[in-house]
């Protein structure tokens, strides 16, 4: 009788309205004595010692840690708290509990990422400081090659000519690795050479000393991706292999 209701009988023949074929008339609506359970049962729950009511309060939001509910976050009138149990059961009705379980996917989901992000970091700033230390390289060779043949004025244009360099060698290395070619090496050497014939036209250098500056791009920009070995990304690297 929890809910004051008598015997389930939801069904009551009634020969009058047989006629009307696949129509049924014989179920019946019942309506409980008293909607209000809060009259009907609080000398039970005041008395009970497993039950502790809490009146204005509003659940607002779901305590996720990791994967797992660890509280409610609730409102009341004096301000928030956060509500523990062993188990929780939602029972704010179709809409509330549905907006406080997106809300919760929502949370987990922000974390799940934010995790990976966290996690990726090191090999993220360890793979853009290699990476910068390899562009760095022709630059620095066609700078400190102007400077020492006494023309900073033509320093300038070979940064620009570096510049459209490097960013065609990029397109073509992403065009080739999209087709599964790996190509790196050669285009190192792509950019030495260009780079020593860059020298050679503009600074008007010997083709010995272009040579020269082609080696030394090559080399640091080898030297560039050897430091991945070094660093503590590269050392997981080797140490999972």
């Amino acid at each position: 009788d929890f809910f004051g209701c008598p015997v389930a009988n939801f069904v009551a023949k009634d020969d009058r309205w047989s006629d009307l074929g696949g129509l049924r008339a014989d179920a019946l609506e019942r309506w409980l004595p008293d909607t209000n359970m809060a009259h009907r049962h609080r000398a039970r729950l005041a008395m009970s010692p497993l039950v502790t009511v809490v009146l204005g309060a509003t659940v607002t939001d779901l305590v996720i840690v990791g994967d797992r509910l660890a509280g409610l976050r609730v409102a009341t009138r004096i301000g928030e708290r956060e509500v523990v149990a062993d188990r929780y059961v939602l029972a704010c009705g179709g809409l509330e509990t549905t907006r406080l379980l997106l809300v919760a996917q929502a949370v987990m989901l922000a974390g799940s990422v934010g995790n990976m992000l966290l996690e990726a970091l090191p090999f993220l700033i360890d793979i853009g400081f290699v990476t910068l230390v390899a562009f760095a390289v022709p630059f620095a060779v066609v700078i400190g090659w102007a400077y020492m043949t006494r023309q900073p004025e033509r320093a300038p244009l070979l940064v620009m000519f570096v510049s459209i360099l490097l960013l065609v060698v990029q397109v073509m290395s992403l065009l080739l690795s999209y087709f599964g070619m790996q190509t790196s090496t050669a285009l190192v050497a792509v950019t030495a050479v260009f780079v020593g014939m860059a020298i050679r036209t503009v600074l008007g250098a010997s083709i010995p000393m272009a040579i020269l500056a082609g080696v030394l791009v090559g080399v640091g920009t080898v030297a560039a991706g050897l430091l991945m070995l070094i660093l503590p990304t590269g050392q997981a690297m080797m140490a999972g292999a």
